[in-house]
């Protein structure tokens, strides 16, 4: 072989060498993947078929922003902002990306938003005073994508000024959306908990409560989040039959695989429905059991703990904190010193009963209770008692 060819042969070589480094490194394949995603998503945002029915749905709940404020006002006491919803709100039709968009809806403005981290893409929709009239309001839809850094104008919307959505026809969208998830992950409870939301919202009493039944049905019962149902549905038949036969139904659940947390659900079972005495001794029980899957939701423990507290059942406050004394290293030690000033706090109330001060729960304690973001209370269609804030 020539020298010549020789030197052919190598240069080939290393330019192989060169490409394949270039183009099939990990970090390389992935924006050329993510190169390929942002190509085809932006593709399929330019479709009419695509956009017209969320420009419309947009469009749509611009005007029947008064009823989004009253609902959204009852929920959080007072809405004279945007309003923010999930993908779950928009039709059928109009959620072409199968996913959880981020919508804002003020009176003559609206976004939707899909995507994230370093792209975002979706549709702005503005009202046009100037061209709209009492009968017709005149709307412009855009398309908008972090990769072009600039709106695009798709298309001029003539939509009648009286067209609003009902409550009926924006339940409707929620809940066969949520229907629809939990077809494809039964088992999701955040998905059980956001249907039941949906009805309460709307003052669906009814349908709220058939949907923890249903979702208790489903929700394994060795998922972390059994709880859920399990007390839920244990309240709600407090209500509608019985407290003895809700505390028979929670006290079984309790002993059937008794451990820790279990017990501790059982206390709070007693302590919203207004019985210190009962929520005390529960938290006994709580502290002879190990936690067999990991303390996982220990800041509604202390929520218990500051139950037992503000009921001044100091011995089984003490020992709750106790408990969480031992696994708390592990799991969450900036809270550690909290917790230990804390437990000093009540066995000086337990010397000085009258003299008891509130007790500091810290930073991310503070907001924290079983039902942290949810209206237990319109659910039951009474008060409960709550030892934090909502």
């Amino acid at each position: 072989m020539t020298k010549k060819r020789k030197i052919i042969i190598g240069v080939a070589i290393v330019a192989v060498v060169f490409l394949a480094v270039l183009f099939l490194n990990p970090i390389n394949l992935y924006m050329i993947s993510v190169r390929r995603f942002i190509h085809k998503t932006e593709t399929t945002l330019r479709k009419p078929e695509v956009y017209m029915p969320i420009g419309e749905a947009l469009v749509i709940y611009c005007q029947s922003y008064p009823l989004l404020q009253s609902l959204f006002a009852r929920e959080e006491g007072e809405c004279d902002r945007d309003i923010r919803l999930s993908g779950a709100w928009l039709p059928k039709a109009a959620n072409a990306f199968d996913s959880d968009a981020r919508i804002r809806i003020g009176e003559q403005n609206a976004f939707a938003g899909f995507g994230g981290g370093f792209f975002g893409y979706g549709y702005k929709v503005s009202l046009t005073p100037k061209l709209s009239t009492t009968a017709t309001n005149v709307w412009q839809l855009f398309r908008f994508s972090s990769s072009t850094y600039s709106d695009h104008h798709l298309a001029t919307l003539h939509m009648d000024a009286t067209r609003q959505f009902t409550p009926d026809e924006m339940l409707s969208n929620v809940v066969a959306h949520c229907e629809a998830h939990i077809q494809r992950e039964p088992d999701n409870e955040h998905i059980w908990i956001g249907k039941v939301k949906a009805y309460l919202l709307f003052n669906r009493i009814t349908e709220a409560r058939e949907t923890c039944r249903a979702m208790l049905d489903v929700i394994p019962e060795e998922s972390e989040q059994a709880w859920w149902p399990m007390l839920t549905v244990a309240l709600i038949t407090a209500e509608e039959e019985s407290f003895e036969r809700a505390e028979q139904m929670m006290t079984q659940w309790a002993e059937k695989d008794g451990h820790f947390s279990r017990y501790l659900n059982l206390a709070c079972f007693y302590q919203l429905s207004g019985k210190p005495d009962k929520a005390a001794e529960a938290i006994r029980l709580a502290t002879g059991h190990s936690e067999k899957t990991g303390i996982t939701h220990w800041t509604r423990y202390f929520a218990a703990a500051m139950y037992a507290y503000t009921s001044r059942e100091y011995d089984s406050a003490v020992l709750l904190f106790d408990h969480l004394l031992t696994v708390i290293s592990d799991k969450a030690p900036l809270y550690h010193p909290v917790l230990l000033k804390s437990r000093a706090a009540i066995l000086e109330a337990q010397q000085h009963p009258d003299e008891a001060k509130p007790l500091e729960q810290g930073e991310g304690l503070s907001d924290y209770a079983p039902y942290r973001n949810f209206d237990i209370e319109r659910l039951l269609q009474r008060p409960v008692p709550r030892p934090t804030k909502r």
